[in-house]
């Protein structure tokens, strides 16, 4: 095939221009697998798995645009205790007090780690009241209180990586999807 010179700074925008959005459509397109992946994948495989309500799960965000020039996605989770489940929080970095005591006594209870049934030393069994459970639940907060104290938090405060485990898998998937967009790009010409 032949070009003729004239041509050629033609040619060459008309590439720029096709796989510049083809480039962009697979940046895009990447952001979204990897926050599938984050929410499918890496959360639930991860022990222990990062979940209450699900509000950690909810807020990872695909952002996008153009900055300076460049396009760039971004896969975010802005919630504040992310930074604390990515990076974890070291032993000596943990200050019990009143307000976390709560918040765990409130986390048993719906967790229903005490409700149910209490065993008996003779080995029958009665149904647990709502005071025994709340300061069961009370007593138990306060032993996972001190527990997190004496170990951190989230893989004894070295933090559970799962932001970093899907940026190892990052360039995989922008090639993958890059590869996708460039062939629909060109089948539409």
């Amino acid at each position: 095939m032949e070009i003729d010179i004239k041509e050629a700074a033609k040619v060459k925008s008309i590439f720029k221009e096709l796989f510049a959005g083809a480039f962009s459509d697979a940046l895009l397109s990447a952001g979204y697998k990897v926050q599938s992946m984050i929410v499918t994948e890496l959360i639930p495989e991860t022990t222990p798995t990062p979940v209450d309500r699900g509000l950690y799960r909810a807020a990872w965000r695909v952002r996008s645009g153009v900055e300076d020039g460049q396009t760039f996605v971004e896969v975010v989770n802005d919630m504040v205790h992310a930074l604390f489940i990515e990076y974890g929080v070291k032993s000596d970095r943990v200050r019990p007090g009143k307000a976390m005591h709560e918040a765990l006594t409130e986390w048993v209870i719906r967790k229903g780690l005490t409700a149910g049934r209490q065993v008996m030393s003779d080995g029958s069994t009665r149904k647990k009241n709502a005071t025994t459970t709340n300061f069961e639940a009370s007593s138990m907060a306060y032993a996972i209180m001190m527990k997190l104290k004496e170990n951190g938090i989230f893989d004894r405060g070295a933090g559970l990586k799962i932001a970093q485990r899907a940026k190892a898998r990052v360039p995989a998937i922008v090639m993958e999807e890059l590869r996708a967009a460039v062939k629909d790009h060109l089948r539409r010409l």
